[in-house]
């Protein structure tokens, strides 16, 4: 990965960058081209670390839905989200009839990391299942991240959550 921990934002705000192989330093900015991480800077209550700890893991599901949710918003809305299996950041783009046809045949679940109480996203459950779909049923299109945020994504899973440092 080739972050920046050193570029506008991280100046700005007073951090200076990480040296070449080491953990960012907590509360610093990296920036991936457009997209921005702030490593987190843990707090001394440990009830706040704790939720600080669980927001860092699910950073980059928040990040897929919010990326997809921006995505409806442009498509009009009446569409539906199949997302082509874990750890790959494309997903196609399928009307309700078509979306209804892949179901009935078996070819799309429900994303359960994706998914949350106002928002489906759904899952291929092998390339099998999404070959068929994208020859067979037919799809409207499809969506991918940027390179800019796979690294961010990709960066925010390899860091884990920063210990409190001792001396503070």
């Amino acid at each position: 990965l080739t972050a920046n921990a050193g570029g506008p934002l991280a100046q700005a705000a007073g951090a200076p960058p990480a040296a070449p192989g080491e953990p960012p330093r907590p509360g610093s900015w990296i920036e991936f081209g457009m997209e921005r991480v702030r490593y987190p800077l843990p707090a001394k209550d440990a009830m706040m670390r704790a939720l600080q700890r669980k927001q860092w893991a699910l950073e980059p599901v928040l990040r897929q839905r919010l990326f997809l949710r921006t995505c409806m918003k442009y498509a009009g809305g009446n569409i539906k989200f199949v997302h082509w299996g874990p750890g790959i950041f494309k997903y196609d783009i399928l009307e309700p009839r078509n979306f209804d046809e892949a179901s009935k045949a078996g070819k799309v679940l429900i994303d359960e990391d994706l998914t949350n109480s106002d928002f489906d996203v759904y899952i291929y459950p092998d390339e099998k299942a999404r070959e068929y779909v994208q020859t067979e049923v037919g799809v409207k299109g499809e969506t991918e991240f940027s390179e800019d945020m796979m690294k961010a994504v990709k960066f925010i899973v390899s860091w884990p959550f920063p210990e409190l440092d001792p001396a503070e």
